[in-house]
């Protein structure tokens, strides 16, 4: 969808008709992309300016880390809000979520809730390591993340490897 303005000149019966590109769209200038929407022309497609990044309505909010003032100057969709206490972007829930630098994605730590669905853009993911789980507990399925098959949850609920015992020298 590409935004449409027009201008009309007073005295005039000319008007100029001018195409904004939305996120994703082709363009060759800065001009050619929604600037509202913290967009930019990068390699010839409208994407997000540096600090931001995409969210569900294809604009493009405050990334993990960067400054904020109240709770939706951050990307919600990416499971950020406004930290009060740093005025910086973190995770909704930090005792629950740790940021992903590789998914732009705040994910769900070992034991706390998760999206099954992993294909869709803005799910809920686990940490690295870790598989959104189904358990029936009580005749309710449970989503929650669990570490996979050779990995062990830490005390920061991230999953590492299991060390082999003993080791294998070279």
């Amino acid at each position: 969808m590409k935004v449409l303005i027009q201008f009309l000149v007073i005295g005039s019966l000319a008007s100029a008709v001018l195409t904004v590109g939305l996120y994703g769209y082709p363009c060759e200038e800065n001009s050619g992309c929604d600037a509202t929407g913290n967009l930019q022309c990068i390699n010839n497609q409208c994407s997000c300016q540096s600090g931001f990044t995409r969210n569900m309505f294809d604009t493009c909010w405050r990334a993990h880390g960067e400054p904020c003032e109240w709770i939706l100057d951050c990307n919600v969709h990416t499971f950020l809000k406004c930290n009060d206490t740093t005025n910086t972007c973190d995770c909704q829930q930090p005792d629950r979520q740790v940021y992903d630098p590789a998914r732009e994605t705040c994910v769900s730590r070992v034991g706390y809730t998760c999206s099954h669905e992993t294909t869709a853009p803005f799910s809920l993911f686990c940490v690295e390591n870790g598989v959104c789980d189904m358990p029936f507990v009580g005749g309710i399925m449970i989503h929650s993340c669990i570490c996979v098959e050779g990995y062990r949850m830490t005390k920061d609920r991230l999953c590492e490897k299991i060390p082999t015992w003993p080791p294998i020298r070279p």
